[in-house]
């Protein structure tokens, strides 16, 4: 949708799927794995299950989306924290190192996605990740309309 000069714009006019996820165990990091996730901040359009492929974030509704994430490590290990799509392709990725005492990263990127993509928040570490809600993934779906 188009917003034209004087046009007024209603509450309805957005969309808003959007899906935050924590961890609440941690996991071993060890060569680089996906990251699985718990619990659910929210979620409006069931992108995640916090038991099958709970690694992943799954798009329902095609469209542009900001999407991130935070790894916090429970060592003073440095690492990397990418987000992964579709289980092969690398969307984005950082590598980050201990400040004073706390190893975490994050990775903040924006993409277009179809209706059944999925992206992982992927971990690489000599340590463990901290399993709490500081270890986060999320997309927002970013524009006016269907």
């Amino acid at each position: 949708m188009a917003i034209q000069t004087g046009q007024s714009v209603e509450a309805s006019d957005f969309v808003f799927e959007t899906c935050r996820v924590y961890q609440t165990s941690g996991v071993s990091l060890s060569g680089g794995v996906a990251i699985p996730f718990q619990a659910e901040h929210f979620d409006t359009d069931s992108m995640h299950d916090n038991s099958t492929n709970n690694t992943r974030i799954t798009f329902n509704t095609a469209g542009f989306y900001a999407i991130g994430g935070s790894l916090y490590l429970s060592t003073t290990d440095a690492g990397r924290v990418g987000i992964r799509l579709n289980g092969s392709t690398d969307l984005a990725s950082n590598y980050f190192t201990t400040s004073s005492g706390l190893a975490a990263g994050s990775v903040t990127t924006f993409h277009e996605f179809q209706i059944g993509d999925y992206i992982e928040l992927v971990g690489t570490s000599n340590g463990t990740s901290s399993g709490d809600t500081r270890t986060n993934f999320w997309a927002v779906k970013i524009g006016f309309g269907s």
